[in-house]
């Protein structure tokens, strides 16, 4: 990117209005999901406009740009988002953070959404489990380098389209302490299913 473009868009992300600044961090998330060039680029001048602290609906359309980007190295922006928005009705950031971690796709991400999977807003617990199963499917087959990601791999092909929050972090967590392997992963989730709503 010339400067003069990085010049443009640092500008419109500091811009005193906020629709400018909505356009200007959609557009930069939109750039960036077509040109993988252009990603890195993205991912800090994002990083610079989240730093600034704007209000929450800002953090939201950050972080939709963050996971535009599908850049793993957003993954840290993401968690900082998520920690800014601690807040009961900041939950509409978290619920981002959610969605965008999916959009990455990442086995890194894994981690953040084992907490947000936690969350006390029910939306947020969802978004977080629909990523960790997309996640954990795409993660079928392949090799897996941390712990996290070993135990997302062991029960994702357990969970159905829409499996409760309840049930994915209670398997995810078994499959992270050992709890589960290979063998019986798939009878745990059922009995997890079953027993759905004396899990809270």
């Amino acid at each position: 990117m010339g400067v003069w473009t990085r010049w443009r868009f640092e500008k419109r992300l500091s811009h005193p209005f906020w629709k400018e600044r909505e356009a200007a961090i959609k557009e930069v998330g939109a750039r960036a999901s077509v040109d993988r060039a252009f990603s890195d680029e993205a991912v800090k001048l994002l990083g610079r406009a989240l730093g600034r602290g704007y209000d929450w609906e800002t953090m939201e359309t950050v972080v939709d740009a963050l996971g535009d980007t599908k850049n793993p190295k957003a993954i840290a922006l993401i968690k900082k988002a998520v920690e800014m928005a601690s807040l009961p009705e900041e939950g509409i950031t978290r619920i981002a953070a959610g969605r965008a971690l999916g959009q990455i796709g990442h086995p890194d991400a894994v981690p953040l959404l084992g907490e947000l999977v936690g969350d006390e807003n029910v939306n947020v617990r969802e978004e977080a489990a629909r990523a960790i199963r997309k996640i954990g499917r795409n993660l079928v087959g392949k090799k897996a380098e941390t712990s996290e990601a070993r135990a997302l791999q062991l029960v994702a092909p357990h969970m159905m389209v829409g499996e409760s929050p309840e049930v994915v972090e209670k398997a995810y967590e078994a499959a992270l302490k050992g709890g589960i392997n290979k063998a019986n992963a798939a009878l745990y989730v059922k009995q997890l299913r079953a027993m759905q709503g004396k899990l809270k």
